[in-house]
């Protein structure tokens, strides 16, 4: 987000200074004016920071925040309560200083002649570009409270999506990290200190126990230089796929092709079709619906697939026919679509799409979350099952063999 750190003097001679998200030193003239204040040149820091584009820290909030407030938008025109009034209600509902100053320069925005959807576009980071499309369509057509409800539908929907990712993902994480770390407790702690008794016998070692004594061993002397190394190619290889869009790319093709990449595109295109079906529901052209919706799909396979779909329908192709030529893209999310274009209800089309990928995605998602606790249990005991055999069995034949000897 562009803006300029300012000074400025008042009637009472108090001097000001702050940031606002003016992109031009004409814009801040007349923003320090309206409130009848006189610019002042910048301090020294001020222009640094301003050349270097360094800001405040920007206000944002989560799904379930900006549904709330887009519901509550909705529902106050709905009541009949005028624009400027319904923001400075919205204001006063707000409890967080940084996004109360932000609705209020957009109230202010809009009194002065701007309109709600240019206001908004000044703050990126609370609203993005598929929601000041979606106002602004819904400004040109005189619509704007029916598209501020399908548009708080949508964010309440990604809202319980993130939810439910984050749910699913949270106990094998956790399971995970215990696991590795009752294994390093065995292997650093454990086995060394049973290693005495394990000598005290004439017997040979059996094989598991002898591989179970290298890897503690191997672990204790080099454990440190290979996690070293290993978050070293770690590290590598992320930042080759950052500043390399070849590997990034193929990288995620790999990453697609798995079971949880599968669900991942799922949930992906069925956000790219709702908020699709949104937007041209909402009077946003199919060409401007399509590029705006693609920006929300973070795989870069599926981006990439979904830019040349757009591209082939700016060049003059039907939009089945681009889609159709995308081999990544499921069939079910291709015939949807081809149909709904076919029958001229496109937009419906895009939310069936929606629905029934994510459909798809949940129960497969539901398989995944029931198999991967059975499976760490499964993996967590069978490690465990290996350091008890390897360590108790040779200590039971000392103790045996010795008093067979008494």
């Amino acid at each position: 987000m562009h803006g300029l750190h300012y000074r400025a003097i008042d009637g009472q001679g108090q001097i000001h200074t702050g940031y606002t998200n003016t992109r031009s030193i004409s814009e801040l003239e007349q923003w320090v004016r309206l409130r009848g204040w006189q610019l002042l040149p910048a301090s020294l820091a001020q222009r640094a920071r301003n050349v270097l584009g360094l800001h405040p820290r920007l206000p944002s909030w989560t799904k379930s925040n900006t549904a709330l407030f887009t519901q509550n938008f909705a529902q106050l025109l709905d009541a009949g309560v005028p624009l400027i009034e319904t923001l400075q209600e919205l204001e006063k509902l707000e409890n967080r200083g940084r996004i109360r100053r932000a609705i209020a320069d957009i109230t202010e925005r809009v009194d002065q002649g701007c309109e709600l959807s240019e206001a908004m576009a000044y703050y990126p980071s609370l609203f993005g570009m598929d929601y000041i499309a979606s106002v602004r369509a819904g400004e040109s057509s005189g619509k704007l409270s029916e598209c501020l409800h399908l548009q708080a539908s949508n964010l309440f929907w990604q809202s319980s999506l993130a939810q439910r990712f984050k749910t699913v993902l949270a106990y094998p994480a956790f399971a995970l990290v215990c696991l590795i770390a009752v294994f390093l407790f065995v292997l650093l702690y454990l086995v060394p200190a049973m290693l005495p008794l394990l000598s005290v016998g004439t017997s040979q070692l059996p094989v598991h126990t002898v591989w179970l004594l290298k890897l503690s061993s191997f672990v204790l002397h080099f454990g440190v230089t290979c996690a070293l190394v290993f978050g070293s190619i770690v590290i590598a290889v992320l930042g080759l796929s950052r500043f390399s869009s070849p590997i990034d790319y193929r990288m995620r093709l790999l990453l697609l092709r798995g079971a949880y990449g599968q669900v991942i595109a799922s949930y992906s295109l069925a956000r790219y079709a709702r908020n699709a079906g949104l937007l041209y529901a909402s009077g946003v052209e199919i060409t401007e619906a399509m590029r705006i919706s693609q920006n929300l799909v973070a795989n870069a396979v599926l981006k990439k697939q979904l830019c040349d779909a757009h591209q082939r329908v700016l060049t003059g192709y039907s939009i089945g026919e681009a889609m159709q030529a995308q081999a990544t893209l499921p069939v079910l999310f291709v015939r949807m679509i081809v149909a709904g274009e076919k029958a001229g209800v496109l937009d419906v089309s895009l939310r069936q799409c929606a629905d029934q990928l994510q459909a798809n995605a949940q129960y497969s998602l539901d398989r995944l979350e029931r198999l991967i606790g059975p499976v760490l249990l499964c993996v967590m005991g069978a490690l465990l099952l290996w350091v008890v055999l390897s360590v108790l069995g040779p200590i039971y034949d000392t103790v045996a063999s010795t008093g067979s000897l008494l």
